[in-house]
This record gives C-alpha cells, sequence and structure tokens, in this order.
C-alpha cells in the first residue's frame, strides 16, 4: 500500500508520499499530482496503492474535470472516477487506492480522502490524515507533531520526517519523498528535489535518534510501538505496587507487593517514602 499523507495548513493543502507503488513486484513513479481546473482552481491528488489504480483515477478526474465547476460537482467527478475503478479492476483488499485529494478553488482548500479505498469521498475533519500501509506509523507522528494546522514550513518539516521514517521502517513504503503543495488560490507547486527535502529531514534528526533510543528493537514500526506501550503500562502497574522500606539506619530499599501505609483501593499508583507501619 506505501504511504502518503495530506497536511491542512494556513496557505492551502500539503500532500507528501513515496514513490513505491503497491504490488508484489516493486515498481517506484511519481504519485502525486495536480490536476489544474482551468483558470478556476486545481484538484491535488495522491495516494497510496497500485500504479494502475492511481494513474487511472488521476486520467479519469483529469478528463472530466472543467472550468466553472463547483466544488460539489469537482467532489462528484472524483467518486465517479473512484466507483469506474474499483468496478473495472475489482482490486484486493491490498491493492486498494486510497486517495487524499486538496481541492483548491477561489480562496478555499479543502482536504478529502475515500476511506478504506471506497467510492465516496470524505472531508478530513483533522489536520492532518495518512493512508497506505504504515498509516499506524504515520499517525503517530501525526498527533505528536501535527495537532493542529499550522504554517506550511512546518507542515513540510513533519511530512519528509514522516514519510522518511515509513521507508526506513516499513519494507512496503520506499523510494524518494515527494511534496505537493495546493494554495488557497488554486496554484500549485510539485518538488521533487531530494536535496530540499533532506534539509527538512534535518530538522527532527535528534526526534529520530530520541525515538531509537526508547525503543526496544532499535526499530520504529507496530510491534515496537505496542512493546513500548506494554512496557509503560507494566511499570505503573509495578510502581502501584511498590514502596520503599528502611533496611537499615540510612539505607532503603523497594520491595513490591501491598503496603499498609498505601491504602490499597486507591486508583492512583502512588510509591510511599519511609518506613512501614510494620517498622515502627
Amino acid at each position: 500500500m506505501t504511504i502518503a499523507a495530506g497536511f491542512v495548513c494556513h496557505e492551502g493543502v500539503l500532500l507528501a508520499s513515496d514513490t513505491l507503488y503497491a504490488g508484489q513486484n516493486k515498481r517506484y513513479g511519481r504519485k502525486l499530482w495536480p490536476i489544474p481546473i482551468g483558470n478556476d482552481g486545481c484538484v491535488g491528488f495522491g495516494g497510496a496503492g497500485t500504479q494502475a489504480g492511481l494513474e487511472r483515477v488521476r486520467y479519469e478526474v483529469e478528463s472530466n474535470v472543467s472550468p466553472g465547476m463547483s466544488e460539489p460537482e469537482v467532489i462528484e467527478v472524483i467518486q465517479a472516477a473512484l466507483r469506474l475503478v474499483i468496478e473495472e479492476m475489482q482490486p484486493k483488499p491490498e491493492e486498494l487506492t486510497q486517495g487524499l485529494f486538496a481541492i483548491g478553488l477561489g480562496t478555499k482548500c479543502s482536504l478529502w480522502e475515500n476511506q478504506g479505498g471506497s467510492a465516496m469521498l470524505n472531508p478530513i475533519g483533522h489536520p492532518a490524515q495518512c493512508v497506505g500501509w504504515a498509516v499506524s506509523l504515520g499517525h503517530y507522528f501525526l498527533d505528536f507533531l501535527y495537532r493542529e494546522p499550522m504554517p506550511i514550513k512546518w507542515a513540510r518539516i513533519v511530512a519528509s520526517h514522516l514519510v522518511k521514517q515509513a521507508r526506513t521502517y516499513s519494507e512496503y513504503c520506499g523510494g524518494d519523498t515527494n511534496f505537493l503543495e495546493v494554495m488557497r488560490d488554486g496554484s500549485f507547486t510539485f518538488v521533487t528535489s531530494q536535496d530540499d527535502i533532506n534539509q527538512y529531514e534535518q530538522h527532527l534528526g535528534q526526534l529520530d535518534a530520541a525515538m531509537r533510543a526508547v525503543l526496544p528493537d532499535g526499530r520504529v514500526n507496530d510491534d515496537t510501538l505496542d512493546l513500548r506501550l506494554k512496557a509503560i503500562v507494566a511499570a505503573i502497574q509495578k510502581a502501584s505496587k511498590s514502596f520503599v522500606v528502611q533496611a537499615s539506619p540510612g539505607e532503603y530499599h523497594i520491595e513490591s507487593g501491598s503496603t499498609n501505609v498505601v491504602a490499597p483501593e486507591l486508583p492512583t499508583p502512588r510509591i510511599n517514602y519511609g518506613p512501614t507501619e510494620d517498622d515502627q
């Protein structure tokens, strides 16, 4: 399925993706396209899926949008394209086209997706969205680094870091990172320069090192994130049953088990310092 992400910014919408298509045979290529609507605006399209599915959706949308269309009319064109691809190609679940669509018309730019590879387009009601194989990893970074719409410069930094992590730690993501920026006035910029994108990646290099330091096996993926959560829960549970006792004057150690000092029915884990009642 590979990876793609969309960010709602102050200036418009930023789309980002890797360049690896879904499928048994690894194929690389462009996965982001600007589709002009005459002089009225632009549809930015990108996503995760097979080369055939993505390019067919792009072709159908490009062939059927026309100047003067309203946003609902553009949405219907996109949904018709998605329906056609599903009906004609009958893709397997892992080959579904999961698209992100930035629709820029007039002074408005909005971000949409076809959830689960369906033919229905839905508005994205939060600042950013991620689709594809490494979606859990992508959402982890989005929740941490992009909680509200921000300037497009910060979106580029987060997007480059997100796609880099997906390419590094998921075997189903790879190639280069590309950007497509769709502004509120309908103008767009397609960014493929890896030198420019590498500069954005360097901003969060220290975060990458910190992640490797705290994760159990030094890799960022769904399994290690799960292990990290379990380790935190286990530590909290252990702390809730621990207390410090005096072994000898001036020396203390931690013991596990219930304590008479902290009532066991208290829901908040606490560590009690000092001798227990048995030592008094």
